[in-house]
C-alpha cells in the first residue's frame, strides 16, 4: 500500500476502508494490512466471525456481486452447449468430482479453463461424452457457456489447497462470486453446501449438493426436468437482480462509510 497516501488519509479524517475479496484463503495476507482505524470489508462470513473473535469492531461481511449487463440470459448458441458445465480453476476437488461425473455418466460434460487437459487421465481424456477448452475465457464468453449448459457445477475451493494463505485454516462459509455470475445468467446450477447459501438465496432459487454422490443423484434428477430447471434459474436471477448486484454492493459501501464520515460534519 502507499504509505504516503494513508498517512494523508488520516489526517484529513477521510473514511478509508479495505474489501478482502481473496479471503480466507489468503488470510495471512489479510492480517498483514487491517488495523482497528480502518473500515473492514470481507466476502466470506467464516473470516468475518474470525476478524470478530480476534476483536475487531469496524468489520463488515459484504459478498462480491455480479454485473447483470455482463452476465444475462442470451439466445441459445450451439458452439457453447454442454449438458453439464465446470467453468474456473481446476482446484482438486473440482477435479475429483469432474472425473466422478465422467466415471459413472454418460453426459456431455465441458470443462472450461486453464490447467484441466493435463490434470484428467489420459484414458478419460479420449472420452467421447468429454470436451475441454484449456484456457481463460473472458467474463462474456463465461456468460455465453452458462447459457447454453443444462446443468452448471459450482464446487467451491478447497479450503487445504497447496497454494492457499491461510496458515490457520479459517473455515470458508460463503458462496463464490461464480454463484452469483450463473444465476444472473438465468442458468441452472449444482452448488455444494455452504453455511451462508440460504442466507443469499432462499431454497426454491438454488440447489445444493453434500458429496459428489448426492451431486450425481441431483443431475440425474434435473438433467431431463428443462421447466423445473428454467423455474428456479429464474427465481435466482430475480434474487441476484433484488440483491446481488455491484451496484447494490458500492450502495452498501457507501451506506456503512457514511456512518464513519466525520470529514463532512
Amino acid at each position: 500500500m502507499n504509505q504516503p497516501l494513508l498517512e494523508f488519509v488520516k489526517q484529513t479524517q477521510i473514511p478509508f476502508c479495505i474489501w478482502l475479496t481473496e479471503d480466507p484463503f489468503y488470510i495471512d495476507s489479510s492480517l498483514k494490512v487491517i488495523d482497528g482505524e480502518n473500515i473492514i470489508f470481507t466476502i466470506d462470513l467464516g473470516a468475518f466471525k474470525f476478524y470478530q473473535s480476534l476483536g475487531y469492531k469496524n468489520i463488515y461481511y459484504l459478498p462480491l456481486g455480479t454485473n447483470p449487463k455482463i452476465f444475462q440470459k442470451k439466445e441459445p448458441n450451439e458452439s457453447y452447449k454442454s449438458d453439464i458445465l465446470f467453468l474456473g480453476y481446476p482446484y482438486p476437488s473440482r477435479l475429483e468430482l469432474a472425473n466422478f461425473i465422467l466415471r459413472n455418466t454418460d453426459y456431455q460434460l465441458t470443462l472450461v479453463g486453464k490447467g484441466w487437459n493435463n490434470r484428467i487421465p489420459k484414458i478419460l481424456r479420449r472420452s467421447k461424452q468429454l470436451s475441454i477448452i484449456d484456457e481463460w475465457v473472458s467474463p462474456a464468453v463465461a456468460s455465453l457457456f452458462y447459457n447454453n449448459a443444462k446443468i452448471v457445477i459450482n464446487q467451491h475451493r478447497e479450503i487445504n489447497f497447496l497454494h492457499n494463505q491461510n496458515s490457520l485454516h479459517v473455515e470458508s462459509k460463503s458462496v463464490n462470486n461464480r454463484t452469483f455470475d450463473i444465476s444472473s445468467c438465468s442458468a441452472f446450477q449444482l452448488i455444494d453446501y455452504k453455511e451462508d447459501l440460504y442466507n443469499q438465496y432462499s431454497e426454491d432459487e438454488i440447489v445444493h449438493y453434500n458429496n459428489p454422490s448426492e451431486c450425481i443423484n441431483k443431475i440425474n434428477r434435473f438433467i431431463y426436468e428443462d421447466d423445473l430447471r428454467r423455474c428456479i434459474a429464474q427465481k435466482a436471477r430475480n434474487r441476484i437482480i433484488f440483491q446481488h448486484t455491484w451496484e447494490s454492493r458500492v450502495l452498501s459501501i457507501i451506506d456503512i462509510v457514511k456512518k464513519y464520515n466525520t470529514f463532512s460534519k
